[in-house]
């Protein structure tokens, strides 16, 4: 059987209802990975037909222009909010219901029209909060179905609440909805923990695929990159990318760059700002030295995929020191991509696989001279850390394309 042809029998919902960030580019990665094994895609989203289709072209690269015709008609797909408050999350709860009970709606509907069943329904992104009514809704989708549980905190940090719900992560609960025919996950070190609680439904390790487009330059000025590095001025550039909230380590950040050994080194911060839940005299500190240092640079908006990628290409050296992070972060791709060394902290699977494949340093999470020791010795012209060390091109074949075909292939033939 051809690698075209290997899930030609195969009709897969995808459902994805959130916008931004990573969720556009799992769903493009995962449509051109169905679409290129020979799958059927019936596209569930918040974007229009003409804006997905420009996705997954970009995704394939141009190529296989025929996927496109096994590419359905998106049906629009919006997540209720969420609300706080005792009538608000009573509120939350119905919508959710209702969510997924329309989504059944839309498949049956699909089903009807087309004359063709559906094999799979595959959740893009499962959170705990988002799916916290799924067991009772399940009832409406009576296809099997699968999805991207994203928590490691259930087993890497078991007992501990996530940082901005304050609840704990219940999987069990979604693992036990009815219909459940595999799972995926992106921590390769809690498979066996996970079947546990799947009840001997597979478990597929999924690659923590990332967009690597560059923004085209702006004809007032060049892309955000090449204006970073016209503001560092030749010094070394250290970059905090993403949404820019507690998990991100802004503090310890903004307190290393307050160094001597660092004065000559310039800090950029890029990403939608979010400052719930640090602490107001935190919180002063961090927008202080947004506003007024001379070597920080902040943008605190979101910014298109491309447009981030620009700005972490300019970086010489990744900040990621995550605390209260024991998930898989795709932030550790693009640094295999761009050849950028990356700092984590210590404890869980970033740094398990920064060790592994020599992609720059591990420190004590709350350590704050160690993170400033790491930058000092990765800005200087003599650090202990080189490129020669970094084995990219291994993280990145085990983080590809290629890979996750082989694993929706697995999930779905298994």
């Amino acid at each position: 059987m051809s690698e075209m042809s290997d899930l030609s029998d195969k009709i897969v919902a995808l459902v994805e209802w959130n916008a931004a960030g990573h969720h556009q580019t799992f769903f493009r990665h995962f449509s051109a990975a169905l679409l290129g094994s020979g799958a059927t895609v019936i596209p569930l989203c918040p974007w229009k037909q003409e804006e997905i289709k420009d996705l997954v072209e970009l995704c394939l690269g141009g190529e296989e222009k025929s996927a496109m015709g096994r590419f359905e008609t998106p049906i629009p797909c919006n997540f209720p909010p969420s609300g706080s408050g005792r009538i608000a999350s009573l509120r939350a709860r119905f919508d959710q219901r209702r969510h997924f009970k329309r989504v059944a709606g839309n498949l049956t509907r699909w089903e009807q029209k087309s004359r063709k069943k559906i094999d799979l329904v595959f959740f893009c992104c499962i959170y705990d909060p988002q799916f916290a009514e799924f067991p009772r809704a399940a009832r409406f989708l009576r296809w099997p179905w699968s999805g991207l549980y994203l928590d490691s905190r259930f087993v890497r940090k078991p007992g501990t609440l996530r940082p901005y719900s304050l609840t704990p992560p219940r999987p069990d609960q979604i693992f036990s909805a009815p219909g459940l025919q595999s799972l995926a996950i992106l921590d390769e070190g809690i498979i066996e923990e996970t079947k546990e609680l799947t009840q001997g439904r597979p478990v597929v390790w999924f690659p923590d695929i990332a967009d690597f487009r560059i923004a085209d330059p702006a004809p007032t000025g060049g892309t955000i990159g090449e204006k970073i590095k016209k503001m560092a001025g030749g010094r070394k550039i250290v970059g905090c990318l993403g949404h820019l909230q507690k998990t991100k380590g802004l503090l310890e950040l903004i307190r290393a760059a307050k160094d001597a050994r660092l004065e000559n080194v310039f800090f950029v911060f890029v990403g939608e700002a979010n400052l719930f839940r640090i602490p107001p005299e935190e919180q002063a500190e961090i927008i202080e030295a947004w506003e007024h240092s001379p070597q920080i640079f902040c943008h605190p908006l979101r910014v298109a995929e491309p447009t981030y990628n620009s700005a972490f290409e300019a970086c010489d050296i990744i900040a990621a020191a995550y605390t209260d992070f024991p998930n898989s972060s795709n932030t550790l791709t693009k640094a295999a991509a761009f050849s950028k060394p990356i700092v984590v902290n210590d404890g869980y699977l970033m740094a398990e696989r920064v060790r592994k494949y020599q992609l720059g340093e591990v420190v004590p999470e709350g350590d704050q001279n160690a993170l400033t020791e790491a930058l000092v010795l990765l800005t200087s012209d003599s650090p202990a850390w080189t490129p020669e060390q970094a084995q990219w091109d291994a993280y990145l074949t085990m983080h590809s394309p290629t890979r996750l075909k082989e694993a929706f292939q697995e999930l779905l033939n298994g």
